[in-house]
């Protein structure tokens, strides 16, 4: 993971050839190829959809069961503002789709509709005598009118205050049934927790481990500076998890696991160099990465292989295993990006890994559920060249293994993706986003306690809001997994704002001020539950969710934010339901601010 600054939801060393045939492994089937074959077509593959050819329609959360309390509830908060807003757009002009070669506006609606005007629709949907299907067939058609009606459509066009929905030919909602892994899930969507920290080093998952000093900013330095490094890596390979976390893992409900690894663990031990690496080869039962993966099959869990840093840092941030000193922002990532050697390196890091999981499945650990290319290359980044390293790793992968899923990231661009994937190998492709509520100024400024709880209830909103993102993205691009989000709405957990090496990335904006008052309120807790539901309920609508982390370590958890970022913490103060309700926006926030 690492910290997504203020930007990211806005907007090496050369290494030498390693493909030595070191494994040899067998070719083995990933998924179903009768459900692989239903997510192909065109010459789009699996990629979505065009934009034209998709359809807002009303969420079927607002029913005839709901639409009363739809009524007294959102028609009196500010999503009443809604039609206020939305008559504004396009000149105020609507038109229906099918079109029937006439233009309307908020004061002549179409006669078929019953109505005249955009204020008659609203007292006739809330009018307790009026039919519920006449009701929600109104609302239905407003809410295409205004979609069809607007030239420019982007990921929030149909959200409409979260009342819309997109239909796309291609995926059905919700999308994870498609899926080829759905049947070793049980049936369920992807219901996942990262292993940070334990493979590529953060410091404020790992406080104790971690308490470096002034000249080590990254793992690169630690293993560079620190004399005892190798020892201290082994022992925590050894020791921050166990095959009891699993267990809990899969009692906790969850059914899979995001593994995040370094490029080193998949060259030679020169090759490797400044970074440290087991002793014993990848595949051995013994080695670090391959005991965790046999854990998680003991304990039912499936594994996603995420290469979270890439030769030479694709962004700069320190879980990339080098920290970058630019003080520009724009150029982290550039040495990845533009560096023929490491992009060449990392394909050969990709082929490696699939290479490796095609070993372990061979050997009966048959609990892969993929392989993710490489985790946030850096946002400012020339996206074509993303593309063309992404077609290059996944050909050179399909080689040998024709059927791994691969996922790839979105490098937190999104209307984009629509126009890259054209011609894109996407076969058993899939996209992964992050979705944080912790690191753009506008989320997390706040200098007063008022502040602060009309933030969260903002949040709350906002994150039902980015269901219509979520569903943009897997309907223009790529089925859409959310591999990385939290509970928090701040950037307060140690070690961001606290230590040297990131003091000058710290913003203060008064948000910290009052993180402990939250520890023992009724308020706070009931709203970090509904902020947890409404996002779960969000992501499931697509393929599922990774949270980030599970855990952190003894001197971590004493941070007031803990709860925020280590699962079993969040479940233990009540914040996660593990019955994983799929509810969570069928109901407007509780705007009380004081109780």
């Amino acid at each position: 993971m690492g910290f997504r600054h203020v930007l990211l939801l806005t907007m090496v060393s050369a290494v030498e050839s390693m493909r030595s045939g070191a494994f040899m492994p067998t070719k083995i089937s990933f998924g179903s190829s009768a459900l692989n074959n239903r997510l192909t077509g065109g010459n789009r593959g699996n990629a979505g959809a065009y934009t034209d050819q998709l359809v807002c329609r009303l969420d079927s959360k607002l029913n005839a069961s709901t639409l009363q309390e739809f009524c007294k509830t959102q028609f009196k908060t500010p999503y009443f503002d809604l039609y206020k807003e939305y008559c504004k757009i396009n000149r105020g002009i609507f038109v229906t789709y099918p079109a029937d070669g006439h233009t309307y506006d908020c004061g002549n609606l179409p006669l078929s509709w019953g109505v005249q005007s955009v204020n008659t629709t609203v007292k006739t949907i809330c009018d307790p005598f009026t039919e519920p299907s006449v009701a929600l067939n109104l609302l239905d058609n407003w809410i295409g009118a205004v979609y069809n009606a607007t030239i420019t459509k982007s990921q929030e066009s149909c959200d409409m205050g979260t009342l819309g929905v997109l239909e796309c030919p291609k995926r059905p909602n919700p999308v994870w049934k498609q899926a080829p892994w759905t049947q070793k899930l049980g049936g369920k969507p992807l219901r996942a927790v990262n292993i940070g920290g334990l493979f590529v080093l953060e410091p404020w998952i790992t406080h104790n481990f971690t308490n470096w000093g002034t000249e080590i900013r990254d793992q690169s330095t630690f293993c560079e500076k620190d004399p005892d490094a190798a020892a201290k890596l082994e022992d925590h390979w050894a020791n921050f998890y166990n095959a009891q976390d699993f267990k809990d893992m899969a009692g906790y409900g969850l059914n899979a696991v995001r593994l995040p690894v370094g490029w080193w663990y998949f060259v030679s031990a020169d090759q490797a160099k400044p970074y440290y690496i087991p002793k014993v080869p990848i595949t051995d039962a013994d080695h670090p990465i391959t005991k965790v993966i046999s854990w998680a099959k003991d304990a039912g869990l499936q594994v996603l292989l995420d290469l979270h840093a890439a030769p030479g840092s694709q962004n700069g941030l320190d879980n990339s295993g080098i920290k970058s000193m630019d003080t520009q922002v724009e150029n982290w990532g550039e040495t990845w990006i533009y560096n023929s050697t490491n992009i060449a390196a990392t394909v050969n890091v990709n082929v490696a890994m699939a290479d490796y999981l095609a070993s372990l499945q061979a050997k009966g650990l048959d609990n892969i559920l993929g392989l993710e290319l490489v985790n946030e290359p850096w946002v400012f980044m020339d996206m074509s060249k993303v593309r063309d390293y992404y077609v290059t790793a996944i050909n050179a992968i399909r080689q040998k293994h024709a059927d791994l899923p691969i996922f790839i990231h979105d490098a937190f661009r999104h209307v984009e993706w629509e126009w890259l994937l054209k011609n894109f190998p996407s076969h058993n492709v899939f996209m992964d986003t992050h979705v944080y509520h912790a690191f753009n100024t506008a989320d997390i400024a706040s200098s007063s306690e008022y502040n602060d709880r009309l933030k969260m209830t903002a949040h709350e909103d906002i994150s039902c809001r980015y269901g219509s993102m979520l569903r943009h993205k897997s309907c223009i691009a790529l089925p859409a997994f959310t591999g990385e989000w939290s509970l928090a709405t701040d950037d307060c957990i140690g070690y961001i704002r606290t230590s040297s090496k990131n003091a000058s990335q710290f913003q203060n904006f008064g948000q910290c001020d009052r993180i402990g008052d939250r520890a023992n309120s009724t308020w706070w807790d009931d709203h970090i539950k509904s902020f947890a539901k409404r996002q779960m309920s969000m992501f499931e609508r697509e393929l599922g969710w990774s949270f980030w982390t599970y855990k952190l370590d003894a001197g971590a958890q004493q941070d007031p934010s803990a709860p925020l970022w280590s699962f079993p913490l969040a479940v233990k103060k009540g914040y996660i339901d593990t019955t994983y309700p799929t509810n969570g926006c069928e109901r407007v926030p509780n705007y009380t601010l004081w109780y």
